[in-house]
């Protein structure tokens, strides 16, 4: 399935959910942009997703919004492929 059509049916999913904290929707927000530089960097998508899934679920059932340190793990995560892509992309002496 094509990733943009995959982000705006899960964006559209989580309007129908207005009492899932703000930060949470953020936070899946932020997961959902992130999938095409971790699809072209070779992230093993799967597993990626399951992960962050099961972390949304902890954040909906304690009511809360994600940790400093939640951001911070994705952040690194998007960083990490990020320079993966670009040594890929880097020319070679």
């Amino acid at each position: 399935m094509e990733i943009a059509l995959v982000q705006i049916v899960i964006a559209a999913i989580l309007t129908l959910f207005p009492q899932i904290p703000a930060g949470v929707s953020s936070f899946i927000t932020s997961v959902i942009a992130q999938l095409p530089v971790l699809v072209a960097s070779g992230t093993d998508i799967n597993a990626f997703v399951n992960a962050q899934v099961a972390l949304v679920k902890e954040m909906i059932a304690a009511n809360r919004d994600p940790t400093q340190q939640e951001w911070d793990d994705l952040n690194g995560t998007v960083a990490a492929e990020l320079a993966k892509l670009q040594a890929q992309a880097a020319p070679t002496p």
